[in-house]
């Protein structure tokens, strides 16, 4: 140091207040230098981050997110009911079908001609209705009159032995009743448009339904209580679904074969069935030009759970139809020995997952992606058998045997537990 100061001097003495003034600044200098270089590391990091968190993100959105919204739902289908004459076709309602997080379904019903008014029918993972929910707007009066109708919620369960409704208006007046219910039913209400497209896709998988009898199910009306405001249930007529054989139609854009059923007075009303379960048209027998259908059906999900097995129906239809007694689908057929169920259903329905071991060949040569599998689940809940669908072959082996391994509960029907087949897929990330 004391050399330094020496070779410094001749300049200390020259320039003295302006060199000390330098030195004395040196440490600030050295300070403000290093945060600057400090700033611009964590600039470079940022960006550095952001560029592989981004694809990240997208990523984990398309494995992950498809369908579904921050509500525990996924959307499967969506279409049009309309009806049609011989003065043409009108669309009546929209519709959404929504898988909730466990398994079970609801459609929510828009109306065509009114937006405030929106039905929700309810599913349970069977695809047996489990409620019905009808939400209308409030409505201004005629001119001459200062008031307006208040807009109402009316959401009704259907219970074991109970129908239970409960009602709330827009102006906060709420309303309640229940009546002791005979299963199966359904209900129906006297001051609204009904889909008929939705109830009747309930009222077919009830009667296909091995406990139902002679395909007759319960009506109970929703009605207009004693006092104003208030809410009523009665029973109404009962319906009967008549199965009717099956037949190859061109419906929802592809050709496929549906079954028919027959209901109403004299079983003049068609029932266009897909084999998923789903009612996509009901004509009348004496006019097929009348009646209501879907249209514009577009399916982001496979969904479904198949009807009986309506073989031994069809047979006895034929032969007891010469005799003028129809029987149900439910009474004559049996339990299916196999089913094909949604891969959403049985998700909800999965009680071990084995995660795969990603192949190290895979990893180093960057393969990854979706491998979509065709599973046979057993009564027992065991998967029995795995067959590739789609997806990168260096991937398959590890994926099937890792679903070997998953354990479900038994997909049970009428009370029986019947064997499955349905689709898996496993995603497999490229490590970061």
């Amino acid at each position: 140091m004391k050399q330094m100061l020496g070779v410094l001097n001749p300049f200390l003495d020259d320039n003295e207040s302006g060199i000390r003034s330098s030195l004395r600044a040196a440490p600030r200098y050295y300070a403000l230098n290093h945060l600057r270089r400090l700033a611009t590391k964590v600039k470079e990091v940022a960006v550095e981050t952001l560029t592989w968190i981004i694809p990240l993100f997208l990523a984990c959105t398309l494995v992950f997110g498809q369908t579904t919204t921050g509500t525990g739902r996924t959307l499967l289908a969506e279409g049009d009911s309309g009806s049609r004459s011989e003065h043409g076709s009108r669309l009546n309602n929209h519709w959404k079908l929504w898988q909730l997080d466990d398994g079970a379904y609801e459609v929510v019903d828009s109306s065509a001609k009114d937006k405030s008014s929106v039905q929700i029918f309810h599913f349970d993972r069977q695809f047996l209705p489990s409620g019905y929910t009808m939400q209308f707007g409030a409505h201004a009066m005629p001119p001459s009159s200062a008031s307006s109708l208040p807009g109402w919620t009316i959401s009704c369960q259907y219970l074991e032995r109970e129908l239970k409704c409960d009602a709330e208006s827009s102006e906060g007046r709420k309303a309640t009743t229940s009546v002791e219910a005979t299963s199966p039913y359904l209900l129906v209400g006297e001051f609204y448009d009904l889909d008929l497209v939705w109830f009747l896709t309930g009222a077919v998988h009830l009667a296909s339904d091995s406990k139902v009898k002679d395909g007759s199910i319960n009506v109970y009306a929703l009605t207009s209580g004693i006092n104003p405001g208030d809410i009523a249930l009665k029973l109404d007529n009962p319906m009967k679904i008549v199965f009717a054989g099956e037949e190859t139609a061109q419906v929802l854009g592809k050709t496929q074969k549906v079954r028919k059923y027959k209901w109403g007075p004299k079983n003049r009303t068609i029932l266009q069935v897909t084999l998923q379960g789903l009612v996509v048209s009901l004509s009348n027998g004496a006019d097929p030009s009348a009646g209501f259908a879907i249209s514009n059906y577009r399916e982001y999900e496979p969904w479904g759970v198949a009807l009986a097995s309506a073989t031994t129906g069809a047979r006895n239809f034929d032969q007891s139809a010469k005799s003028g007694a129809g029987h149900s689908l439910s009474k004559a057929s049996t339990a299916p020995r196999r089913v094909q169920v949604s891969s959403g259903v049985m998700a909800g329905l999965l009680l071990r997952r084995v995660g795969p071991v990603y192949p190290q060949f895979a990893k180093q040569n960057h393969v990854g992606g979706r491998v979509l599998l065709r599973a046979v689940i057993s009564t027992q809940g065991k998967v029995v058998s795995v067959e590739p669908i789609s997806g990168p072959q260096e991937l398959v082996a590890a994926a099937v045997s890792a679903v070997r391994q998953w354990r479900y509960r038994p997909y049970v029907i009428s009370g029986q537990a019947a064997e499955v087949d349905t689709e898996i897929a496993v995603n497999f990330a490229l490590p970061l």
